[in-house]
């Protein structure tokens, strides 16, 4: 029925609505939540580079394990490359002893967002702070409770608007049905209310001009006879 179809309209529109709207939130938190793991770790590399400027060789090594703890706890590690090439792990296990070759902050081969001091202002050891990249989750996660509410919201007003509109255009097409039906015994030369959508009053008034002329018809022919 044209209410059936309607709503199933309003429906695909709406599903269309939420897959286009969840792709540009999934990107845009997605973003955000690397931004926060890049800013996370550039706090932490600022804190290991004040460390060591601090500290001597043998005691920075208990101050960078301090500072950045909660990177081990996240899943993450720290590496350092003495000034004799030499790279072993401070924190963490890492998937392998490689340092990237830009510094700065990046991604890693194997998923991890790292964010690499500058040497110089750490005693000419490269540090690499590393945590794993779960952005995409985070914002799967927000995404999938954003998408609950939104579709909770179209369900309670989507539906009923849905409803009212198929209404105003099947109640007066159902009314011209059952005139139609009656038209062929009925001699009542009552018009019916112009209601509904525009398209739906014109078919409303050709109607009834036609049934005016088809009573006018009945009583010439009576008249006639």
């Amino acid at each position: 029925g044209l209410t059936g179809r309607i709503i199933l309209a309003f429906v695909g529109l709406s599903v269309a609505l939420l897959l286009a709207v969840s792709a540009t939130l999934f990107v845009v938190l997605r973003n955000l939540h690397e931004d926060e793991i890049k800013q996370g770790l550039n706090a932490r590399a600022v804190a290991v580079q004040y460390a060591v400027s601090l500290q001597s060789y043998a005691q920075w090594d208990q101050a960078v394990q301090t500072v950045g703890g909660q990177i081990a706890d996240d899943g993450g590690y720290v590496l350092v490359r003495g000034p004799g090439g030499k790279i072993r792990s401070v924190i963490g296990n890492p998937p392998s002893l490689t340092i990237p070759d830009a510094t700065g902050t990046g991604t890693t081969a194997d998923g991890y967002i790292y964010v690499e001091p500058d040497p110089p202002r750490t005693k000419s050891f490269t540090f690499v702070l590393a945590s794993p990249n779960t952005a995409a989750k985070s914002a799967l996660g927000d995404l999938g409770r954003a998408m609950l509410i939104i579709f909770l919201v179209l369900l309670a007003f989507g539906i009923p608007i849905a409803w009212l509109l198929s209404r105003s255009i099947t109640r007066p097409m159902r009314k011209l049905a059952d005139a139609a039906r009656d038209l062929p015994r009925s001699n009542a030369d009552e018009p019916l209310p112009l209601a509904g959508p525009t398209e739906v009053r014109d078919l409303t008034e050709r109607f009834n001009a036609m049934a005016h002329e088809l009573v006018s018809t009945r009583h010439e022919e009576a008249q006639m006879l």
